[in-house]
Parts: C-alpha cells; sequence; structure tokens
C-alpha cells in the first residue's frame, strides 16, 4: 500500500546565494534522511524543483513517501509563510536577516501559538556560543541543529536529514511511541 502522505518544510535561510546552493544542501539533507532511516530500499527516486519548492520523492516510507521544502529569502516572507500553518517542520537559520545576529528570535516569537504546537520547530546554524543556547533554550523550539553543538562532523544540512530521519524513524530508541 503506497503512502501518499507528504513532509512540508518551511526553510528560511538567507545564506542561500544561488539555486545551486539550495539544490546542494537539500541534497545532502534528503541523501542524510535516507540514510539515517535504516531503511536502505528506500533511497531518493526523483528531486524537482519549482521555483522556491523543492520536492524529494522516495520509494513509501512509513510516514511519508515525498518531502516538500519551501525555502524563503527573508524573514518576513518566512513569518508570513509560517502564519499560514501548512507546514509539518518550520526551520530558521540562526542569523537569519540582513544585518540579524539571532533573526530567528523575530521569526520564531512571530509564528502564532497554535501554529507552532502542530509543527516541529527547529534553528539551524554552523555556531555554536553560550548566549545562543540559552536565547534557542527560552524560545523552547524543538531541535537545535548545530553540528558543532552535536560534535557531529558533517554540515548542517546532513545533520538536519539525520535529525528528521531519528525522529520519525528512531523514536522507539528515543523513548517516543
Amino acid at each position: 500500500m503506497a503512502i501518499n502522505k507528504s513532509l512540508d518544510i518551511l526553510l528560511g535561510d538567507d545564506g542561500f546565494t544561488s539555486v545551486g546552493s539550495i539544490k546542494s544542501d537539500l541534497l545532502l539533507t534528503f541523501v542524510s534522511l535516507w540514510k539515517n532511516s535504516g531503511k536502505s530500499q528506500e533511497k531518493p527516486i526523483t528531486i524537482s524543483r519549482e521555483e522556491n519548492l523543492y520536492t524529494c520523492e522516495y520509494a513509501p516510507l512509513e510516514d511519508f513517501s515525498q518531502i516538500n521544502v519551501r525555502v524563503v529569502p527573508t524573514v518576513e516572507e518566512m513569518i508570513e509563510e509560517s502564519i499560514k500553518g501548512n507546514y509539518d517542520w518550520i526551520v530558521t537559520d540562526m542569523n537569519y536577516g540582513s544585518g540579524r545576529e539571532m533573526g530567528c528570535v523575530q521569526v520564531i516569537n512571530s509564528i502564532p501559538e497554535e501554529v507552532r504546537d502542530k509543527a516541529i520547530t527547529a534553528v539551524w546554524t554552523n555556531e555554536d556560543n553560550p548566549r545562543m543556547r540559552s536565547t534557542l533554550d527560552e524560545l523552547e523550539i524543538d531541535y537545535i541543529i548545530s553540528p558543532k553543538l552535536a560534535g557531529y562532523s558533517g554540515t548542517k544540512a546532513e545533520l538536519f536529514g539525520k535529525t528528521i530521519a531519528e525522529h520519525y524513524f528512531h523514536r522507539d530508541e528515543r523513548g517516543y511511541e
């Protein structure tokens, strides 16, 4: 029986400078998810792009067979899109927005509580510092995706794929049902 549910992700990161850099990072995310899913036969089948929406189709996994990632370049677009509430994950770069250290705080605080209650929220970053950790703890986000913080040797895109895989496919190992 085929599973048709999609996993919908909103990703805000103004560090993406071109379509090529976005596709490269998302390919790393999709492949990392596949490698860490523990389901070796379900490697990505197709990856496509339509404007700012990137889609990866897999052979059916337990929870979904397709991942849609909408990439938004500005904080304002991120807030506007997140308010729609159509996402399973809302991920923002820590220093999102031109000249905005910790711009993720504005994004997370602008998402209505009812949207945050049903979406998984995450901040991804290549940094790790005590101020960042205490601020992100106060935001009560679900995941901090930081290779330095996690002691992970890959990129934040790869760690994001691993995080998704652990969230959906290794729940029992982490004490989830």
